[in-house]
């Protein structure tokens, strides 16, 4: 079972203890950053003159915000790396296929060689060669 942890944090001005099955520091980075979202609301409704249950409820909006843009871009990438995964497995059964054809394609010339030289045809020097270099 998760060791609980009791973690004192101050959340705009509230000093509060949170039972968490994370570590201390996680807790309070998590704190922090919920205060900080607050203190940036706080900064625009003193002037606004915003209540404070509004501008928690404004905090917690644009933290939802957040998180639910992060999301779709987490959802982006993920479609974005099956894609290129798909691209890849096709091309790997395409450089497989080729090879099984230049495998076969030297099978049947030096077959095609054997059958020559059986017959006592010269065969031309680029016929002779084991290996095929590309035209530059």
């Amino acid at each position: 079972m998760d060791e609980v942890n009791r973690v004192q944090v101050n959340i705009n001005g509230e000093i509060i203890t949170l039972v968490s099955s994370e570590n201390e520091e996680y807790v309070k980075q998590l704190a922090a950053y919920i205060d900080t979202k607050i203190n940036e609301i706080t900064n625009v409704s003193v002037q606004a003159n915003i209540r404070p249950n509004l501008r928690n409820l404004l905090a917690a909006l644009n933290i939802a915000d957040e998180l639910f843009k992060e999301q779709e871009n987490t959802l982006a990438e993920r479609q974005a790396t099956e894609r290129e995964i798909q691209k890849n497995e096709r091309l790997q059964t395409l450089i497989d296929e080729l090879r099984t054809a230049l495998d076969q394609a030297r099978a049947e010339l030096s077959i095609f060689k054997e059958s020559r030289a059986i017959q006592g045809i010269l065969m031309p020097e680029t016929l002779l060669q084991d290996t095929w270099t590309p035209a530059r």
